[in-house]
């Protein structure tokens, strides 16, 4: 018989945090748009990166509707062939489900280092930690898309207030969120 291993810390805090959010949907939506905004105008950020929220994630399609009717800029996620995201133009993009079952942006793709021109990149999380640590889906899209040393503008997590967490495991690999947004605060996050 195989020796049992113990579970993944990762993946049993996903597995743990998703099934909270299914239970928080059914009591209806929260609003994360006014603590967003601020720190988007505190940031002085014009153009932002975004995520499309799927079901479950905090929904900052609110906000984003707001940042393109005030004359600003956003790019929004596309999923691409080499498991890396593409950039579309929120003012140019409509929205369908990605082959991985989240929404993602259809439009001209914007060219590979869009995110070194944007001045606050808006990302899911299902949990963040007082340092920065950030638990995302598993997928790595978003690591992936931060780890050009070239891409230098603030990451802020969008999470639920419960989802501040301290226990978080990270890996090396991993670009810590600057700021955290729940529907009651802002947290500017910080290692050390």
């Amino acid at each position: 018989m195989p020796p049992v291993s113990d579970p993944d810390p990762k993946q049993e805090l996903r597995r743990v945090i998703r099934r909270a959010r299914r239970l928080r949907a059914e009591a209806g939506p929260t609003d994360h748009g006014d603590g967003l905004r601020r720190l988007l105008d505190r940031l002085g950020a014009r153009t932002i990166a975004a995520f499309l929220p799927s079901r479950n994630e905090p929904d900052v399609r609110p906000i984003l509707h707001a940042w393109l009717a005030d004359g600003h800029r956003a790019l929004l996620p596309r999923v691409l062939p080499d498991h890396r995201l593409g950039w579309v133009d929120a003012a140019h993009a409509t929205e369908r489900p990605s082959a991985l079952g989240v929404p993602e942006a259809i439009g001209p793709t914007a060219h590979r280092a869009a995110l070194r021109d944007v001045d606050a990149i808006v990302v899911p999380a299902l949990a963040v930690a007082p340092d920065g640590t950030r638990l995302g889906q598993g997928g790595g899209y978003y690591d992936r898309a931060l780890a050009d040393p070239a891409v230098t503008a603030p990451v802020i997590a969008v999470v639920f207030d419960d989802e501040v967490r301290a226990d978080l495991p990270g890996e090396p690999h991993d670009r810590p969120a600057d700021w955290a947004v729940t529907e009651r605060r802002v947290l500017r996050l910080g290692r050390g």
